[in-house]
């Protein structure tokens, strides 16, 4: 009696069992998402998937299937319509199924496969009746000769066997076509089912899946909302800059290019471009307490590095020098510390070169912190920087926004295979002065350049532009939205109308010996004609050397010089700034004297 309570109890735990597993199955529902807006920056995108699900009331488990397998996990949003509550979810990474891949060439295989399977299904019917008729035809037949209740006339057996001949034949002709036909359906289905299993796996990719658990009042059709950030998209700004004529505004069209790896190709998307940074867990900074201690002596800036930044006269702002600092170390090991720049190790001439204004962080490792993070290459210390990101380039449209925002009311179709992506953004115009711009001791050309002021507030982004002029391409430049000049000035192109000489005067020029100096004097003369039909604006500069030792001295001679418009001492530059007739001639003098000892050599040319 026992044995049989007992097999009743467990055939009762096994069936209890299985009914909950499978009405646990039964809540596991999966759902396609489909992206409908790409908000994109300069580096990333955030994205929106949605999916339609119909859920029972009561706990249900979602898997959502049909985004990126490359997106920041933590940055993962999820939202549910009817008051559903998201009690827990889940991100992995799968291979995506094949009846979903969205290739050209899979979705032609795949219908046509499609279109073929219904072919043979219909062969498969008119086989099947032509079967039916050719058996009806026997068994009529058949009924016809083995007839006894009455008596068979001669005349209708013969016309009832011409009638099956005539019919049979025709059945079998037919029997035979269908046959034939079926054979080259199915050789077409072979090969078009083999070369779709090619593709596959030529495109086969991979796809995330959020697995979540919800909780519905009620049963009902509800709508997922996904949201995450992944860092395989982004967009550059570039601009067309058209000037048709040096009466008419020079004309900026912004556009950008869109590309994306993000492993989906984003089908008629919403698109917004963005030129906000998203955060990093940036933190506003706070004092700490600021030690003085003796420093290394900064080496000096190469001359080089000063240079004329500019094309008119106004003066421009004085940079002043900086560099980079590091407090708390000490040499007195015998061995300088290493440097980590944006994770990488980098020399310390590198650093010396990092501008301070771009550091974000630094951090100083010694002892115990340092070697274990960098083993015995950290003994005399570790300094860890990393670098801002860059968001002095945005900007800013009001108080409160962090950038400039392009939303797109058209749809567009980006592939995810990094092609690049052309959209129109928007068109503008601004008024600019022409003036033609000489420096003969550089180029013996006269330039045609255009100024724009108050350019800042056209809102340009820092970007490339290609350059037009009466039609015809120039080349590439670049927009530095972040620059403090006043003026935009964008170079045309040359104009040999306008003809500027420079020669040295030899009348002019003199070389004396004094003492155990030397003391030379050049003077150069500029000529320069305009012979176009119009007044123009005139830029020429010129330059004298300068000196950075107290052994040698300059001097510009202003009584043999021409007036100047402007002269730019720290750089040796002057210039002048008229206005010409057209068919009108002006001569323009530079002198300088330069005095050095005799046991030095000097170009001073």
């Amino acid at each position: 009696m026992k044995p049989k309570i007992l097999a009743t109890l467990i055939t009762a735990v096994t069936f209890f069992a299985t009914a909950a597993y499978s009405q646990t199955q039964e809540r596991v529902l999966t759902a396609p998402a489909n992206l409908e807006e790409a908000t994109i920056f300069f580096t990333g995108a955030e994205l929106v998937h949605t999916a339609r699900v119909n859920l029972n009331g009561g706990e249900s488990i979602v898997e959502i299937s049909g985004l990126s397998p490359v997106i920041d996990r933590s940055s993962v949003k999820i939202k549910v319509s009817d008051g559903v509550i998201v009690s827990a979810f889940d991100y992995k990474v799968e291979q995506l199924a094949a009846e979903r891949i969205t290739a050209p060439e899979v979705r032609i295989l795949r219908d046509s496969m499609e279109v073929v399977g219904e072919q043979m299904k219909k062969l498969d019917i008119d086989i099947r009746i032509n079967e039916q008729m050719q058996a009806f035809l026997r068994s009529g037949v058949d009924s016809n000769v083995s007839a006894t209740d009455e008596r068979i006339d001669i005349a209708d057996l013969v016309s009832s066997i011409d009638l099956y001949r005539t019919k049979a034949v025709e059945l079998e002709h037919e029997a035979m076509e269908l046959a034939a036909r079926k054979v080259k359906l199915q050789e077409t289905y072979t090969r078009l089912t083999a070369n779709y299993n090619a593709e596959v796996v030529k495109w086969n990719r991979r796809e995330g899946v959020i697995r979540t658990t919800v909780n519905a009042l009620r049963s009902a059709a509800v709508t997922f909302t996904v949201t995450y950030f992944t860092g395989h998209a982004g967009w550059q700004p570039y601009y067309d800059i058209n000037v048709r004529d040096v009466n008419e505004p020079v004309e900026f069209t912004m556009k950008s290019k869109v590309a994306q790896t993000t492993g989906l190709d984003w089908e008629k998307v919403r698109l917004t471009l963005s030129t906000t940074v998203p955060s990093t867990g940036t933190v506003a900074p706070l004092f700490t307490t600021w030690f003085l201690e003796p420093q290394t002596a900064v080496a000096a800036r190469d001359r080089n590095d000063m240079a004329q930044n500019r094309y008119s006269y106004e003066p421009a702002a004085k940079m002043e020098e900086s560099s980079i600092v590091v407090s708390g170390m000490s040499t007195a090991r015998g061995g300088e510390p290493i440097y980590i720049l944006n994770g990488e190790l980098v020399s310390a001439q590198d650093i010396s070169s990092l501008d301070p204004n771009m550091i974000h962080t630094m951090e100083v490792l010694k002892d115990a912190p340092a070697t274990s993070i960098y083993g015995s290459r950290g003994a005399n210390g570790v300094v860890v920087i990393t670098t801002k990101t860059g968001l002095e380039e945005f900007i800013t449209v009001d108080d409160n926004t962090t950038g400039m925002v392009y939303n797109i009311d058209m749809l567009y179709t980006v592939p995810g295979n990094g092609r690049e992506q052309v959209i129109e953004l928007a068109k503008t115009a601004a008024p600019a002065d022409f003036k033609y711009y000489s420096a003969p001791r550089l180029d013996p050309e006269t330039f045609l350049i255009a100024e724009i002021g108050e350019w800042h507030t056209l809102g340009l982004l820092s970007a490339r532009a290609n350059l037009t002029f009466d039609g015809t391409y120039l080349g590439e430049t670049f927009i530095d939205a972040a620059s403090t000049n006043e003026n935009l000035t964008l170079t045309l192109g040359t104009d040999r109308r306008v003809s500027v000489k420079r020669e040295r005067l030899e009348d002019y020029s003199t070389t004396r010996t004094i003492g155990s100096d030397i003391q030379q004097t050049l003077t150069y003369q500029l000529t320069v004609k305009n012979n176009t039909n119009r007044t123009v604006d005139m830029i020429l500069k010129d330059q004298y050397p300068r000196s950075t030792t107290k052994d040698i001295t300059v001097t510009l001679l202003r009584g043999e010089s021409t007036p100047w418009t402007a002269n730019n001492e720290d750089v040796g530059v002057v210039t002048w700034e008229e206005e010409f007739q057209p068919g009108e001639t002006k001569i323009y003098r530079i002198s300088y004297q330069v005095r050095y000892p005799k046991n030095i050599r000097l170009n001073v040319r």
